[in-house]
């Protein structure tokens, strides 16, 4: 059935919203059907009143543009007539609402296409940033590393790189700012994941966090991509179309296909939810999709030497001095609870002298940006002694002779073995050693054994600090010792205080 419906198109200045800079006013349509109307704004033409002939509704030739956008003027009037007739040869029934979204939804396919192109190639640029970043980063420790000066040719060249990469940091932030803070531009999950790289990348280049944490962050991103492609078929997903189930499909995903622990993969959903934390608080979205889901993470098996073992270890002679020296480091490890990294650059400019007179060594923490400081203890001071007057330590001005990571690694296996433990030797024990054989066992707070760890948050120092039965033992005997008596009897003891103290003897009949 046909109803025959007014269809009018009028065009017109909006002079409330003139630019005072150009004197323009942007051009405007209504539409309206049957006395509903709406208005929209006609894309990239804005005139001077003048330059519009508001009866002939065209624009006059004064504006040099004149003819183009006539055309583009009379190429609208004609679409949506088009499609005000398709829409009522369909439906009978045509409104503005039907006619505007017919007309708009090809238009908004080419916008999202072109936003995925430049998403993409934003990302591109994203990645080689942080390459060349990286490697700078390198070049620049290495060149630094101990305490070193680098020759004034090549603290040239360097200088001269960081100032490069200082610059193109500013240009990419600028171009990406462009695209995060335009509301129309539609966000995506790989998009969310590079602001927050470009936001982490800043505060590196602040000096405030280090590289390598970068590098692990950055290291992710291609894992969401394969996911992505995996499970949905894309390379990208809008964020507005994420759900709450895409958490657990991503943590099953690196679980099944790369055989991952599940507390490895757990930081990918953490991370993830990170990117959409944020989206909420720079307005992307409304909400976070994965706020619910909670990331929780097992209490790993954690070993560690005994204190005899260790014992055993430190007064063992090995047949190579290779295998002598690194037994050593680890010792030291084990006493200090410092990391691989710690142990390379560590200088004696970390030397201080502590409150008790007695030696300290400092070293800031570049993972949390802490300040770790402790007292020696004797056994780490007589390892110092011993290497002070090393070639290798002299000659790379380090405390100690650290090797590569890889060679370290090597021998702390061939040591284990040779020893029988059954425990693997690692840095990850050594710390494990300090923070339950070193401190916990010998009745040291945790937040005392946090600050020795360079840990911010005591959650994190929980995690080291494991159940010891030995000392749960002894812990009850203390208990059975202040609740019985020297006969067995339960005895019920009023503190000595109070002024009608007393002790009750409660017999167990057996």
């Amino acid at each position: 059935m046909y109803v025959k419906q007014e269809f009018s198109l009028l065009f017109f200045l909006r002079t409330v919203r003139t630019d005072k800079k150009t004197g323009k006013a942007p051009l405007y349509y209504q539409l309206k059907i049957d006395g509903a109307s709406l208005n929209r704004a006609v894309k990239g033409i804005a005139l001077r009143p003048g330059d519009w002939d508001n009866v002939a509704k065209l624009v006059t030739a004064k504006e040099p543009k004149h003819q183009a956008f006539n055309k583009k003027i009379s190429n609208l009037r004609t679409d949506l007539e088009r499609h005000f007739d398709l829409i009522q040869a369909k439906s009978e029934i045509a409104t503005p609402q039907m006619v505007l979204k017919a007309y708009e939804t090809p238009l908004m396919k080419d916008k999202r296409k072109l936003e995925k192109q430049k998403n993409f190639a934003l990302s591109q640029q994203v990645d080689d940033f942080i390459t060349r970043f990286l490697q700078f980063s390198n070049k620049w420790e290495t060149a630094h590393k101990n305490g070193r000066t680098p020759y004034p040719a090549q603290k040239a060249l360097l200088e001269e790189k960081q100032r490069q990469l200082k610059e193109e940091s500013e240009i990419l932030i600028k171009n990406a700012n462009l695209i995060f803070d335009d509301k129309e531009w539609e966000k995506t999950v790989m998009l969310g994941i590079d602001e927050l790289l470009i936001q982490f990348l800043q505060i590196v280049l602040g000096g405030e966090r280090a590289a390598s944490t970068l590098e692990k962050m950055w290291g992710r991103k291609n894992r969401y991509v394969e996911f992505l492609r995996y499970r949905y078929n894309v390379d990208d997903i809008p964020m507005h179309q994420v759900e709450f189930k895409l958490a657990q499909q991503l943590l099953t995903y690196n679980i099944s296909q790369f055989k991952m622990k599940e507390n490895s993969a757990m930081k990918y959903v953490q991370l993830l939810k990170e990117v959409f934390s944020r989206s909420v608080s720079i307005g992307w979205q409304q909400s976070n999709v994965l706020a619910a889901f909670t990331c929780h993470y097992n209490d790993t098996d954690a070993e560690w030497l005994s204190m005899d073992d260790m014992i055993r270890l430190k007064g063992h002679v090995f047949s190579r001095d290779e295998l002598n020296r690194i037994r050593d480091l680890y010792v030291f490890a084990s006493f200090t609870g410092y990391s691989y990294v710690e142990l390379s650059n560590a200088t004696q400019e970390d030397y201080r002298t502590g409150v008790d007179g007695k030696v300290w060594i400092s070293k800031d923490r570049q993972k949390t940006g802490s300040d770790e400081t402790l007292p020696l203890l004797p056994v780490a001071l007589e390892i110092l002694e011993k290497y002070k007057d090393d070639p290798k330590c002299r000659r790379k001005k380090t405390l100690l002779p650290i090797p590569t990571n890889a060679a370290y690694n090597r021998c702390l296996k061939e040591i284990g073995d040779e020893m029988g433990f059954k425990i693997k030797l690692t840095t990850h024990t050594a710390r494990y050693f300090f923070a339950n054989a070193v401190a916990d066992d010998n009745g040291l707070e945790l937040r005392i054994t946090a600050q020795l760890m360079g840990h911010k948050s005591l959650r994190t120092t929980q995690h080291y600090v494991k159940k010891n039965k030995r000392l749960l033992a002894a812990n009850m005997q203390n208990v059975e010792d202040k609740l019985y008596g020297k006969d067995g009897a339960l005895e019920v003891k009023v503190p000595q205080n109070s002024s009608e103290a007393k002790v009750i003897t409660l017999r167990i009949v057996r």
